[in-house]
């Protein structure tokens, strides 16, 4: 694109150009959804990463205080 502005191209060809640097784009991004998402339900079958057992019990832990003192927050105010 910057080649075909700096040679002086026509209009029609920077246009172009503008269009395919769209479309790379356009399929970078859904390959980087699409195969993060795999991976990410992989690890969620597989209890992998943030989803071990440990981990679970513990976020589940850190709600359940979240949650008390989400309350006793309202009951001062």
């Amino acid at each position: 694109m910057l080649l075909s502005g700096a040679f002086g191209a026509s209009e029609m060809i920077q246009l172009y150009c503008v269009i395919l640097l769209l479309v790379f784009v356009a399929v970078a991004v859904y390959l980087f959804v699409r195969y993060g998402i795999m991976t990410s339900c992989y690890e969620k079958l597989l209890q992998e990463g943030n989803y071990t057992i440990e981990n679970k019990t513990t976020a589940k832990n850190f709600l359940i205080f979240q949650g008390r003192i989400g309350v006793s927050l309202q009951l001062f105010i």
